[in-house]
């Protein structure tokens, strides 16, 4: 998360508060990274907080899934996706943050 290795794939520190929903992949970092030796090629996700539950799923199939949250993610995506050796992509959203989010015409506008 964010360039730090952390244990598992949910912050038990944020299951003591309220929202408990984030507490799954950290909460929503810019950038994260799931790591699996047994899976196959790289994913690039494009996400919301939506897609925290979905990614460790994802990443059961994947070496590599890199989730990147337009609304924090500052770098460059084409860059990333070169540096990464993205195969794949996928977007998950909810429907309302998908419709609404200006963030995602600026990353395609840089593509």
């Amino acid at each position: 998360v964010d360039g730090e290795q952390k244990p598992g794939l949910y912050d038990p520190d944020l299951l003591a508060r309220r929202n408990k929903y984030a507490a799954l992949m950290y909460n929503n970092p810019p950038e994260l990274l799931l790591h699996n030796p047994s899976g196959r090629g790289t994913l690039l996700v494009l996400r919301d907080s939506y897609a925290s539950a979905m990614l460790p799923a994802l990443a059961t199939h994947f070496a590599r899934v890199i989730a990147v949250d337009p609304r924090f993610y500052t770098g460059d995506l084409l860059t990333l996706c070169q540096e990464q050796q993205v195969e794949r992509i996928l977007c998950i959203y909810g429907i309302n943050a998908l419709l609404t989010d200006r963030n995602l015409p600026r990353l395609a506008a840089a593509w």
